[in-house]
């Protein structure tokens, strides 16, 4: 990727993190930090989806078999994560160890090593 095409993603990234740390050192501890926190990371987990869902339909063979997995191993990510963020922000609850969705953070790994 070009230098110039490359700017507003590296721009967009840097201003992520920005606020990601100062969000992080500024708020105290608590539900308010535990809910930017699971919002953001699905947030930007959406956007991977999205990003390799639309590489898997542009290309073809053994290119999009490779965007297909990378799909799957992203949307099983999200799904784990959406569930997390269900159970953190919306019922504000904290996460029980036995949280049944811990098995798709350990699955999601599989598609990207079979990619």
């Amino acid at each position: 990727m070009e230098l110039t095409r490359a700017r507003p993603w590296l721009f967009a990234s840097a201003a992520i993190l920005a606020v990601h740390l100062v969000v992080s050192f500024a708020v105290p501890a608590g539900y308010a930090t535990a809910a930017f926190g699971n919002l953001l990371q699905s947030a930007l987990l959406t956007v991977l989806l999205v990003l390799t869902v639309l590489n898997a339909k542009v290309t073809h063979s053994q290119t999009g078999l490779f965007w297909a997995s990378m799909s799957l191993a992203a949307a099983l990510w999200l799904a784990a994560t959406l569930a997390w963020t269900w159970v953190e922000v919306v019922r504000a609850q904290k996460v029980s160890l036995t949280f049944g969705a811990d098995v798709l953070f350990f699955l999601h790994v599989v598609p990207i090593m079979a990619a």
